[in-house]
């Protein structure tokens, strides 16, 4: 599977072009390694699908050089699946959105739902209201989580978010690609994702 770009995002696809696409986007910090399972289970678990595994901007291979919001994100892959729509013969996708990727599909989904036939979500940070980022209680633990873990060595933050996430110790290797991102970017990410609230328009929808 080699690596495609659309603009500054990156992804990779397995399977035909065909009109159920499935779109994977990973947690906060991560990238679209997290989907190696489903890649190595494709012929049983996927097989006739046209999958994609996306990297969230400001995440893995997907280099941008704003700063990581979740507004932003959710205009780039709205655009992006756009592009796929008119370029590879399909109507819409279904999407699987794991954490702070769950809050881009929802503003994607208020925005342009035209663009999503199905979609999956598991573990979104929910806020109950939206603070101003200068004096936010969220922000100012992002702050101090970036300050504290750009005090320790790599081997301590990489087994820290081996811990935080769940994840086994053979995707050490894997894991220690967050500290690539840097301590401004990875503060801005966590703030995005503690500080996100559902649109008014969807609350209605119940």
């Amino acid at each position: 599977m080699s690596i495609e770009y659309y603009n500054n995002l990156a992804y990779e696809e397995i399977g035909e072009e065909n009109s159920e696409t499935i779109l994977f986007l990973h947690a906060k910090l991560l990238d679209k390694w997290i989907w190696k399972k489903q890649k190595e289970g494709y012929d049983r678990y996927f097989y006739g699908y046209h999958c994609i595994f996306l990297d969230l901007p400001n995440h893995g291979e997907s280099i941008c050089e704003e700063e990581f919001s979740i507004e932003k994100s959710s205009i780039e892959i709205s655009e992006f699946i756009s592009h796929i729509i008119h370029n590879k013969g399909i109507e819409n996708v279904n999407i699987v959105a794991l954490g702070i990727s769950g809050s881009i599909a929802i503003e994607i989904l208020n925005k342009n739902p035209h663009l999503i036939d199905t979609l999956i979500i598991s573990g979104p940070e929910i806020a109950d209201y939206k603070e101003s980022e200068s004096d936010s209680i969220a922000n100012g633990l992002a702050k101090a989580q970036s300050e504290y873990l750009n005090e320790k060595s790599d081997i301590f933050i990489t087994k820290a978010y081996l811990r935080y996430f769940g994840i086994k110790k053979e995707h050490y290797n894997d894991v220690e690609r967050i500290l690539d991102i840097s301590i401004n970017d990875e503060r801005k990410i966590a703030f995005e994702s503690l500080n996100y609230t559902i649109p008014e328009s969807l609350k209605d929808n119940k």
